[in-house]
């Protein structure tokens, strides 16, 4: 006749969540909630997390069809997923990250699987990103640059050309060392 006792199961929030969520919003990134959750599941707990948009009651295929419509509006989307039902939209973002600990079919789908739960090595492998492409510019602007102002020199021969020939070894292992900092990352 009367309640002996009640069970409440839920997901377990990552710690570092409302950390992540943060960082990505100063730097200017939005962030989208896609759950199958129910929408008053959702709502608190993306406003507990801060984050921007939260779209619940989304099935696998619903997910992707909002990764396309970001895409269809020139908008570059990063995923991040743990889930069997995660695979889907994993494979269909520009750049989707699961974890070790995740579902074989959504670290087959993922671009990237994060060695450990930390949700925070997220923002690590955006920091590495875009110091990558920071020394890529830097290489192909030293390379054009170099070869744009020895090819015309050699080319009517002003410099011999095996100086030519040391200038360009010298040109590419200047790239090559400039490359080796991303170890340093």
């Amino acid at each position: 006749q009367a309640v002996l006792a009640e069970f409440q199961v839920d997901d377990q929030v990552r710690e570092d969540s409302h950390e992540v969520i943060s960082a990505l919003k100063r730097q200017g990134i939005r962030t989208i909630m896609l759950t199958g959750d129910s929408d008053a599941r959702a709502q608190k707990l993306a406003k507990a997390l801060g984050v921007d948009e939260v779209l619940s009651e989304q099935s696998p295929a619903d997910k992707v069809d909002t990764i396309k419509r970001l895409q269809q509006q020139s908008r570059t989307v990063w995923m991040v997923g743990d889930g069997i039902n995660d695979s889907p939209v994993l494979a269909q973002a520009d750049l989707s990250m699961t974890f070790a600990h995740a579902s074989d079919m959504a670290q087959t789908a993922a671009d990237v699987v994060l060695l450990n739960d930390q949700l925070t090595r997220v923002l690590d492998v955006i920091e590495t990103a875009r110091k990558t492409r920071v020394i890529m510019r830097e290489n192909f602007i030293w390379a054009a640059g170099y070869n744009l102002s020895i090819l015309p020199i050699a080319a009517l021969g002003l410099v011999a050309p095996w100086a030519a020939a040391l200038g360009m070894s010298l040109s590419s292992l200047v790239v090559v060392a400039n490359s080796l900092r991303l170890y340093r990352l």
